[in-house]
Formats: C-alpha cells, structure tokens, sequence
C-alpha cells in the first residue's frame, strides 16, 4: 500500500518563522542603512551652510573752513577723528580729491515763490553751468504735484538749462517735504556722493490733508540712506539767497 505523505505542521510553521525572521531581519537593515543615509545627507548639508560676516562702512563727506569761512584744502588722514557714541572709529578710507556728485535739484514752484521765480531759476542755472563733467543730474520743480526730469540723470548741462526754460511746474501750493523725499528716491539707486539741492522759501504747505512727509522723516532718511540734503532759503521778494543745510548724513 502506498502511503501518502502528509506535511509537517511543525515543520511548515518553523519554515514561515525563519522567513519572517529574515524579512524583518533585512528589513531593519534597510531600515537602519536608510537611516544613516539621511543623517549623513543632513551633515553634508549642515557642513555646507556658509558662515557670512561683515561690516559696513559709513561715509562720512566733510568740508573744512576756517574762521572766515575759506576752504582749507590738502588736509591729510592724520587730521580728523571721527567717534561713534563717544568711541573713535577707525578710518578705512580717506580722500580728499574731488569726488563726483549725483544730485536732484529742487524747485519750489508754490505761489508764496512768484516773486523769486526769476532769481530762483537764474540761481539753479548758474549752478547747473558750474557742474563738472564727471556730476550727473536731474532737476524738478513742487507745486501742485512733483515733477522731476529727465527720466535719466545726466551730465548734459544744456538738457538741465532747457528744462529750466521749458518743464518748470506753475504756481501751485507748497509740498516741501514731500518733494524732498521725492527726490531722495530718485537718488536711490545711484552709488556714489548723492545731494539733494533744494531752492525754497521753506514753508510746507502740500494739497492733500494726509499721507505727508515730515521734516522729521526727511531728516532719518538722509542719515540712513546716507543722501545729503542741502536748502537754498530765498525770501519773499528776496535779492539775495541764503544758504542752509537742512540735513546731513553721517
């Protein structure tokens, strides 16, 4: 008689073990390779992260005159100090030649002006005339809005004479520091000695109620942005002009 053989239940399930032992066996391997894979992927990361450090250097312009208010040139390094907080600052670089300039000059066009148009716009030539081949510019006037040309700054003397004659905004009220801010931001994006030369009677008085620029701000502005405004005071009826200079970076 042939007998069959029938399996062995103790066999079978010693075989089902040994596999489930080597599945979780391998994978806990993967696992544990997966593992070390990512940790080394985060430290090569980690390793990569650059360390940046820096510092910033401030201008800081100067003009020197002596007691009756002459230029005193061929200054040297050795002559200034300058101090932060009470605590002198070492200086990086020092020049005293003739830097460039690029510069927003500014027209007060309001009615309290009318008298001064002529000298005002007589003055800002004289100035434009004197610019030295390296300056670049642009020119605007405030009245009922703010108005600056070209669209470019130039060196071109006579594009800034024929706005003189031809752009100049009518008589209007008085934005003043709204203005003057107008043209800090045209100054922006220029690198180098920047000004902003303002010819006005100094009364603020913009059209709209709200949404105006303060003295206050002009003045931060011109410390942060490092943008020197200077202001050409006339008077009413004025014969002769008066020189201030409202803010100055540090």
């Amino acid at each position: 008689m042939t007998r069959l053989a029938s399996p062995n239940p103790g066999h079978h399930e010693d075989h089902e073990g040994h596999e489930g032992f080597l599945g979780k066996s391998l994978f806990l391997r993967i696992f544990v390779v997966f593992v070390c894979f990512v940790v080394s992927v985060v430290l090569a990361t980690a390793q990569q992260i650059p360390f940046r450090a820096g510092t910033h250097t401030v201008s800081v312009y100067a003009t020197v005159v002596d007691r009756s208010g002459r230029l005193i040139p061929n200054l040297t390094q050795d002559d200034f100090q300058v101090f932060d907080n009470g605590k002198p600052q070492t200086l990086t670089i020092f020049k005293n030649d003739v830097q460039p300039i690029t510069i927003v000059i500014m027209l007060d066009r309001s009615g309290s002006m009318v008298s001064n148009f002529g000298i005002e716009k007589a003055a800002a030539e004289h100035f434009v005339a004197n610019l030295l081949p390296a300056d670049k510019a642009r020119l605007g006037s405030f009245s009922d809005r703010v108005q600056i040309d070209p669209d470019n700054f130039t060196s071109d003397p006579t594009e800034l004479v024929r706005i003189l004659h031809d752009r100049l905004l009518n008589a209007g009220v008085t934005p003043l520091w709204n203005a003057t801010s107008a043209a800090m931001t045209a100054l922006a994006q220029q690198e180098g000695r920047r000004v902003v030369l303002v010819f006005t009677d100094g009364y603020d008085n913009p059209a709209r109620p709200q949404g105006n620029v303060t003295l206050g701000e002009v003045v931060d502005r011109s410390q942060k942005e490092e943008i020197m405004v200077y202001a050409i005071g006339l008077d009413r009826k004025s014969t002769r002009l008066n020189s201030s200079h409202v803010s100055e970076s540090r």
